[in-house]
């Protein structure tokens, strides 16, 4: 179960009930997804402020359940206690896992994302600075954070064949791959240069006048795949993810631990790659 609190992990200043429902419920699926399981049902229950109208509970009822006809997923919708101070969303999801055991990644293995990363970060730098207005011609970037796609069949399909190791971005590439890479002792180089940054940060930075290459590495909640596989495999993989309509970038290599987590920048330096982690636990309201 996750729990998601306003203010926290997600605020009405900038989104609608409707969309931070659908957005909880996709999170919740797609980290379900990751971990080699198929969604099935999800359970998402309410605690609102005592002045919670009938037609904020309407709105994220539906947020819900469009969550739920999107991710071809059962889902059922209750209220539970008042809430002393902001909302709150407890999301149960549930799903069925064939194959027993992840895919160990070892030195030699290739690193992967299933698509372009930043967007998110974009569109929640623009809504946090300039506000929803700054977004209404650009509903595409505002999307790209507030109902994120996910890559919940193509999670699946990695690990039912067994083909790769992965893990949703959630927090940001460099955090999750550091987290990854942790867990089985080892280390990595990545190549900046292949790293696939969304054009819809670009346009988020074009916006708020600046650069979008750091929200690659670590801008987060893009929700795509973090994927480590073996290079045997890498034919296997494309061939099957285009089915889904992805095209997965090789970013990397993975290396000893000794090795560290270094990344070769695009002038050629080869520098440590720190997790600098994202955490959802951070308050979203503007400055």
């Amino acid at each position: 179960m996750t729990v998601y609190l306003e203010g926290v992990h997600f605020d009405l200043l900038y989104a609608t009930p409707r969309e931070v429902a659908f957005k909880c419920v996709a999170a919740t699926l797609s980290d379900l997804a990751s971990h080699g399981a198929k969604p099935r049902y999800v359970n998402v229950q309410a605690s609102l402020r005592q002045e919670a109208n009938e037609h904020l509970i309407m709105e994220i009822e539906t947020g819900v359940a469009e969550a739920a006809k999107f991710f071809k997923v059962k889902a059922e919708f209750s209220l539970g206690s008042m809430s002393p101070s902001n909302h709150l969303l407890q999301v149960l999801a549930t799903g069925q896992a064939k194959s027993k055991g992840a895919l160990a990644p070892q030195a030699g293995d290739v690193i992967a994302v299933t698509g372009p990363l930043g967007a998110a970060a974009a569109a929640l730098q623009c809504l946090r600075q300039l506000g929803r207005g700054s977004l209404v011609e650009n509903e595409k970037l505002a999307n790209a954070y507030l109902k994120p796609a996910c890559r919940i069949h193509e999670a699946h399909f990695l690990a039912d064949k067994k083909l790769a190791s992965a893990v949703d971005l959630q927090d940001g590439l460099a955090a999750e791959l550091n987290a990854l890479l942790a867990q089985h002792d080892l280390g990595a180089l990545l190549h900046e240069k292949s790293i696939p940054v969304s054009p819809l940060a670009a346009e988020g930075a074009r916006i708020l006048g600046m650069t979008s290459e750091r929200w690659g590495l670590y801008g987060a909640e893009d929700f795509e795949l973090l994927f480590i596989c073996s290079p045997r495999n890498w034919t296997a993989i494309e061939k099957g993810l285009k089915k889904h309509n992805c095209r997965p970038v090789p970013i990397g290599q993975v290396k000893p631990a000794s090795a560290g987590v270094k990344i070769e920048t695009t002038s050629g330096q080869i520098t440590g790659l720190p997790a600098r982690l994202w955490h959802p636990l951070v308050r979203r309201r503007r400055a």
